[in-house]
């Protein structure tokens, strides 16, 4: 049963690739529920990687989303993730890196921590995403009117100046 419904599958997604009804997205075989496997993350070139991340930007920001069954996937990886690439990310709520890039659950490693700078836990994780997850790239993403940022280069004791330190966190 499974297999019929991954050949049908399949079929339908060469046959809409070869009448150009499916571009860069249509690097899932199956559509919008299947997932990354072991082999087709093995394809991935880090220039692949970053292509495919551009061209889901775009569809981000021309309103054209792929329509993906998270529930779906979130079975389908039950098991195993291969995501192809990492993203370093702020902790901004308003730019999540697999919508922004329109993937789906299992595509990308993505660490978030404000102000998107790198310490020795985030660098593990990027290197444990590379080496053991294997990631094909490493994106390190910042973004305007970031809060992180801005404190941190405000003057001390001002209004918008973030915590130095965990004692002024702390008072």
């Amino acid at each position: 049963m499974m297999r019929s419904k991954f050949v049908a599958s399949m079929t339908l997604t060469l046959l809409a690739m070869a009448v150009g009804l499916m571009g860069p997205r249509a690097l899932h075989a199956g559509g919008v529920d299947s997932v990354m496997t072991q082999a087709s993350q093995a394809a991935i070139t880090p220039s692949k990687a970053l292509e495919l991340l551009k061209h889901g930007n775009s569809r981000f920001v021309s309103g054209d989303a792929t329509p993906y069954d998270y529930l779906a996937q979130v079975r389908s990886t039950a098991n195993g993730q291969f995501p192809f690439a990492s993203i370093l990310s702020c902790l901004d709520s308003r730019i999540p890196p697999e919508i922004i890039f329109d993937r789906g659950i299992g595509d990308l490693f993505v660490a978030r921590v404000a102000g998107n700078f790198v310490n020795d836990d985030i660098l593990g994780s990027l290197e444990f995403a590379a080496k053991l997850g294997g990631s094909k790239l490493i994106v390190v993403m910042g973004h305007s009117e970031c809060g992180a940022v801005k404190g941190r280069v405000t003057p001390p004791n001002s209004a918008c100046s973030a915590p130095r330190s965990r004692a002024s966190i702390q008072r």
